[in-house]
């Protein structure tokens, strides 16, 4: 007797769920210990910003996908999914203009009197 698509597909469907969960649980571990061998003061745009912003949109996205697949619970993960997708695009967006704030990112997109202005986040919300 073989293994019929259905399953085949769902068995795969799984598996990268669980890596994605995997790829967390790592990104969490790696993130916790950064913040033990930096110390208290220090932080990192790429550690601190980026990654905790991209581990929150993975997060967000796991939740929609299991609101979208699994008739119990819908409810609860589609609010969920789009609440951290909401929260997580707003800090990306927040760090986004606090990097062209300081000049760090796409400089060029602003007009000359705004570049370099340390009170440009305040557009970012």
């Amino acid at each position: 007797m073989g293994i019929s698509l259905w399953s085949w597909q769902r068995y795969r469907a799984e598996r990268g769920l669980w890596v994605a969960y995997a790829l967390m649980a790592l990104l969490l571990v790696g993130y916790l210990a950064s913040l033990i061998v930096r110390g208290p003061g220090r932080s990192s745009e790429l550690l601190d910003g980026w990654s905790v912003d991209g581990f929150e949109m993975l997060a967000a996205a796991l939740c929609i996908v299991r609101g979208f697949t699994r008739r119990p619970g819908r409810a609860v993960a589609l609010t969920l999914g789009f609440g951290l997708f909401m929260w997580a695009s707003g800090t990306g967006r927040r760090h986004a203009f606090d990097a062209l704030a300081r000049g760090r990112f796409l400089p060029r997109v602003l007009p000359a009197h705004l570049r370099g202005r340390r009170d440009l986040h305040a557009w970012g919300g």
